[in-house]
């Protein structure tokens, strides 16, 4: 029994060495590419791969990816590179050094196909997964996608194990218009604690004002932070969002067995943009204290007020 067991593991160890050396050659690392874009297409959907070069499997450079629909190429990826440590998944983790590209480009909406299989997705193992560091340098979105071209930076780190979840996102604006956004993002399973900090500042006719499609297009000015349990989250709010509307708030959270319940206490001014009728009854300002609660979790909504005052009511 010891022989064959010895047996399996030299030829499984012969195997893998095939594998990597096939994997350094221009004939291997072709034949990926063709499988990988086999794999990744699908009715209504296709992927290109062109070169992959890089020691692999840890050093993974390809040096374009493109997704195309019946219109064409409307996602294309530029200088892509993946740092991982392979061996750590025997470890029942994934661990990512480093994952970026240089350009990664919108040029438009996808199309979606009517055939697209709307399945479940298929099951991931249980991994701890650590990304240290996720860059694209340039990523470009062109007119279509929101009506307006748009050059940014992004960078973000992640980790997600049974010890804890973090998530960390920076995005900016690199154009000549302003911008930026960040957020972060933290949980302890042991003690249920979680924080989440964020903020969004954009000047007048910015992405965010373009894909919510708010009237005139206002600068906006976001953040919301707060820290505690599911049970028990409390935070603050903020918008401004030029002549539309502005509000602060204090936040409060509970999600429980049966019921999500969301307060929200403060003081919000309409504005210009946000048209006569919400004037002359919010304006200048009102104070209120809403309740927005649901039973079961997929139940009606409840709004309830404790407090609505303004120059009107």
């Amino acid at each position: 029994m010891l022989t064959v067991a010895v047996a399996l593991l030299a030829l499984l160890c012969l195997v893998l060495v095939g594998v990597y050396a096939l994997l350094q050659t221009e004939t291997g690392r072709t034949r990926l590419a063709r499988y990988l874009e086999s794999s990744l297409s699908q009715p209504g959907r296709t992927v290109t791969i062109g070169r992959i070069d890089g020691r692999l499997p840890g050093e993974i450079r390809i040096d374009e990816l493109a997704v195309a629909d019946r219109d064409g190429d409307w996602l294309t990826v530029r200088a892509l590179a993946l740092d991982w440590q392979p061996l750590s998944l025997f470890a029942g983790r994934l661990q990512v050094d480093a994952a970026t590209a240089g350009e990664i480009k919108l040029a438009r909406r996808p199309i979606v196909a009517a055939t697209a299989d709307k399945g479940a997705a298929p099951g991931i193992p249980p991994l701890d997964i650590a990304v240290r560091g996720i860059a694209v340098d340039r990523l470009r979105l062109e007119e279509p996608v929101l009506g307006a071209a748009a050059d940014l930076r992004a960078s973000a780190e992640m980790a997600v194990s049974a010890d804890e979840i973090r998530l960390q996102l920076d995005i900016a604006r690199t154009d000549a218009v302003a911008g930026r956004a960040d957020a972060v993002l933290g949980y302890d399973p042991a003690t249920g604690q979680l924080e989440l900090r964020a903020t969004l500042s954009e000047p007048r006719g910015g992405l965010v004002a373009r894909l919510m499609a708010l009237p005139q297009l206002p600068a906006i000015e976001f953040a919301i932070s707060g820290e505690g349990t599911a049970a028990d989250w409390k935070g603050t709010v903020s918008l401004d969002a030029e002549a539309l509307a502005s509000l602060d708030s204090q936040l409060t959270v509970s999600v429980g067995d049966r019921r999500t319940r969301i307060a929200l206490d403060g003081r919000g001014r309409p504005g210009p943009a946000a048209g006569p009728t919400a004037i002359s009854v919010f304006g200048p300002e009102t104070e209120f204290s809403v309740t927005l609660s649901r039973q079961d979790g997929a139940g009606p909504l409840t709004v309830t007020a404790h407090r609505l005052r303004s120059a009107a009511i």
